[in-house]
């Protein structure tokens, strides 16, 4: 993982390709929105909970190779779509995904309780 992360870190990485035909909540997906890398995932399980067509592309588990191959091609050749989603993504994470952002929040919300 420590390698993945240093890799993620020191790449330029176009997108980030997730063919899984079942999941739960997917963290790779959360991770590689954390660097910024646009996710083409299959709808399935709680992809969708974090991949939009702002920050990628969610994908029918049953495409066919050809039309992923296009999607990948897209995003590859069309340098404002890759920074449009990249930019997105980042956002993504920050909003959604960054323990400490979350972690705060979620102990202000007890405090608030009180």
């Amino acid at each position: 993982h420590e390698n993945l992360m240093k890799a993620y870190a020191r790449e330029h990485w176009t997108c980030f390709l997730h063919m899984s035909e079942s999941e739960g909540l997917p963290l790779a997906l959360a991770e590689a929105l954390s660097f910024g890398i646009p996710v083409i995932a299959c709808d399935v399980g709680g992809v969708n909970e974090i991949i939009s067509d702002k920050e990628g592309f969610l994908i029918p588990k049953n495409i066919n190779s050809s039309k992923v191959s296009k999607i990948v091609q897209d995003i590859s050749t069309n340098l404002a779509l890759q920074k449009k989603l990249s930019k997105n993504a980042r956002i993504k994470y920050l909003h959604s995904f960054d323990a400490k952002n979350n972690y705060s929040t979620f102990v202000q919300s007890i405090k608030d309780c009180d």
